[in-house]
C-alpha cells in the first residue's frame, strides 16, 4: 500500500514517532493530513481607499504536527471589508492553522472533522468552543465605522434632546399665555366683573397651582383682545409644544365652565383659540368634560 503524502513529505508510524514521539499524533494526521494537502494564501492586503483584507488571530499552540513537523498555531481567520482600513462589515471563516504563529500571508484549512480530532487527542482544549467568537477588538475593528456613525448618531440624537429643551417655552411663559387666554374668554362678553376675576384666579390656581393677585388679573384684563377673529390669536400658540397648546386650551375652557355653562360668546371664542392652537374637536370636547361637574347642563357626547 502506498504511503500517503502529507504537507509533500511521507508521513508513517515510524516518521510519526521520530518527530513527535506521541502515537495518537498518527490520528490526528490521518484527519488533519486531507485538508492540509495546499497551503492557503491568504488575500492581498486592501488597497486605498477600499478594499477586503483578511486576518489570522493567535487562539492556542498546537505542537509539532505541521507541515515537515514544524509548531503549528491555531488561528481564528477573520475577513473585513474596509474603507481606507477602518472597517464597516467583518465576518468570521472559522478556525484555520498556521505554522508561522498565525503571522505571514499563509495558513491551512482546518475543518470541524479536524478539530473535533485535535480536541480528542489533547491537542486542544476540550472546553474551546467549536465555533471561534470575534473578541472586542476585532469587533472594534471589523466594525469602526459602523461603531463611529453609531457614536455620531448618539451625540446626534443628544444634540438634538438639548437644543428641544433649550427651545423649550419656560412654564412662567405657558402660564402667562393661559393666563391672556383666560382673559380673552372672560372679555368676550364685553364686560368684566368680580366674578369673571374670580373665575381667572380659581382656573389659573387649579392649573398652575398658584394664586394670582388682583392687581395681576386686572393687568391681563386690560392687555387681554377683544377677539372676533382667529388670526388675532397668532401669538398665542407661538413656539409651544402640542402639550403646551393644551394647557393654553385648558384654562381657556375652565374659565368658560367656572361661571355654570359657557355663553354664545365665549363659545365663539373658544373656536378661535381652538383654530389659533390646533386643537381638534374631540380634544376639546375631552376637556370640557373634564370640567363636566362645574356645568348645569350636562356635555353632549362629541360626534363620532
Amino acid at each position: 500500500m502506498a504511503v500517503p503524502h502529507f504537507f509533500g513529505k511521507p508521513v508513517g508510524e515510524t516518521h510519526l514517532r521520530q518527530d513527535t514521539m506521541k502515537p495518537f499524533f498518527s490520528l490526528i494526521a490521518l484527519v488533519l493530513g486531507l485538508t492540509f494537502m495546499t497551503a492557503t494564501p491568504a488575500a492581498a492586503r486592501g488597497s486605498i481607499p477600499y478594499g477586503t483584507q483578511h486576518s489570522l488571530d493567535f487562539v492556542a499552540e498546537m505542537g509539532a504536527i505541521g507541515p515537515g513537523g514544524r509548531n503549528a498555531s491555531l488561528c481564528h481567520h477573520t475577513v473585513r471589508n474596509h474603507v481606507v482600513f477602518l472597517g464597516y462589515w467583518a465576518r468570521s471563516e472559522g478556525y484555520v492553522m498556521s505554522t508561522t504563529g498565525c503571522e505571514g500571508n499563509s495558513y491551512y484549512s482546518f475543518d470541524a472533522a479536524a478539530f473535533a480530532a485535535a480536541q480528542a487527542a489533547g491537542i486542544l482544549p476540550a472546553d474551546m468552543p467549536a465555533t471561534p467568537r470575534m473578541t472586542g477588538q476585532q469587533l472594534m475593528i471589523g466594525f469602526g465605522w459602523l461603531i463611529l456613525l453609531g457614536i455620531a448618531g448618539f451625540f446626534k440624537a443628544l444634540q438634538f434632546l438639548l437644543h428641544g429643551r433649550k427651545r423649550a417655552v419656560p412654564r412662567a411663559a405657558i402660564a402667562a399665555k393661559m393666563l391672556s387666554a383666560m382673559c380673552i374668554v372672560a372679555k368676550s362678553d364685553g364686560h368684566i366683573d368680580g366674578e369673571e376675576e374670580k373665575a381667572i384666579n380659581f382656573a389659573f390656581e387649579k392649573i398652575m397651582g398658584k394664586r394670582l393677585t388682583s392687581m395681576e388679573i386686572r393687568t391681563a384684563l386690560a392687555k387681554a383682545p377683544f377677539v372676533t377673529d382667529p388670526r388675532q390669536l397668532g401669538d398665542l400658540g407661538a413656539g409651544t409644544r402640542e402639550a403646551d397648546r393644551q394647557i393654553i386650551m385648558r384654562g381657556a375652557l375652565l374659565v368658560a365652565c367656572s361661571d355654570g355653562e359657557i355663553q354664545d360668546a365665549e363659545h365663539r371664542v373658544i373656536g378661535h383659540m381652538a383654530q389659533a392652537l390646533v386643537i381638534p374637536a374631540p380634544q376639546i370636547m375631552s376637556m370640557v368634560r373634564d370640567f363636566a361637574g362645574l356645568l348645569r347642563t350636562p356635555v353632549a357626547a362629541a360626534p363620532a
